[in-house]
């Protein structure tokens, strides 16, 4: 619970960061906000259909994880998996199994860390690039460059 609790609280940042961006840059708050929005969505979502897999699943040539790891969306439509809410992902090792974490609860919690970090990295990004190249850069960021540090 505690877990799905910090996942909850650092998708607030994602928000908060948007703020920051508004008090920062003088910029529209309608615009950051929905920036905000976009960038949690996009996360949660690139993260779930191949993210996680990239970052978690074994590793194809050991450089990066295999997309397709028991099929997309976590694994969620294979049925050598045990299910999202119930099962135990791959890299869990024994200190995790027993714990109450599961595969769906340590999703979020990365997925929001994920979002979190791109929002501010947007920061830097928000009068330089038009709202096109940073959903492009998102897609780039959440599949490959996230794996560094998540992995």
């Amino acid at each position: 619970m505690w877990v799905l609790l910090s996942a909850i609280l650092v998708f607030m940042m994602t928000a908060s960061v948007g703020l920051l961006e508004v008090g920062e840059l003088g910029e529209d708050i309608s615009q950051s906000l929905l920036k905000g929005i976009l960038i949690t969505g996009m996360g949660v979502a690139v993260m779930a259909f191949i993210g996680f897999n990239t970052a978690f699943a074994p590793t194809l040539d050991g450089i990066i994880g295999n997309p397709f790891y028991t099929g997309l969306f976590l694994g969620g439509f294979s049925t050598h998996v045990t299910g999202i809410i119930s099962g135990v992902w791959w890299s869990m090792t024994s200190a995790y199994t027993g714990t109450g974490l599961t595969t769906g609860t340590y999703f979020l919690f990365e997925a929001a860390f994920a979002a979190v970090t791109f929002a501010l990295v947007a920061v830097i990004a928000l009068k330089k690039l038009k709202i096109e190249a940073l959903v492009a850069f998102a897609i780039v960021y959440f599949i490959f460059i996230w794996n560094l540090p998540a992995a």
